[in-house]
């Protein structure tokens, strides 16, 4: 796979984790990658996700309270994406990279973003675990 495939299926990817982010359709995230942070033990990766939602929309909540303005998380920008492109590191039969997204609402910046940990296959597949940074 060359660099500019490995962007270009990762960015699509990424973004379509975002816009189901930003959509609150936070049971389809389990369809486009996976978590593990947000899963306890013998939890579908669709209920760990949903927990993920569920703590989303709380912060969410909890700043619009304390600033008085709606917040939301934006529908994906690809200025917000960093592939870290050409830091892999080869593990077993895969390659792994990393990439992090700086979500926004209404343009801002929010506190915390989102990191992924993403997977090649030698037969170019690709896999990706979702976590969260505060």
């Amino acid at each position: 796979m060359t660099k500019e495939e490995y962007k270009a299926k990762t960015t699509e990817i990424i973004k379509q984790f975002v816009n189901a982010v930003s959509d609150k359709e936070y049971a389809k995230l389990a369809s486009i990658m996976r978590t593990e942070s947000f899963c306890k033990d013998g939890e579908t990766q669709e209920e760990g996700f949903l927990f993920f939602g569920k703590w989303l929309d709380e912060q969410l909540e909890w700043w619009e309270e304390d600033y008085g303005h709606p917040f939301v998380v934006d529908h994906f920008q690809e200025k917000s994406l960093d592939l870290n492109e050409g830091e892999f590191f080869k593990s077993g039969n895969e390659y792994i990279e990393t990439a992090t997204y700086s979500p926004t609402s209404n343009g801002e910046q929010l506190d915390f973003w989102f990191e992924f940990d993403i997977y090649i296959k030698e037969d170019d597949t690709i896999s990706v675990v979702f976590d969260l940074n505060i």
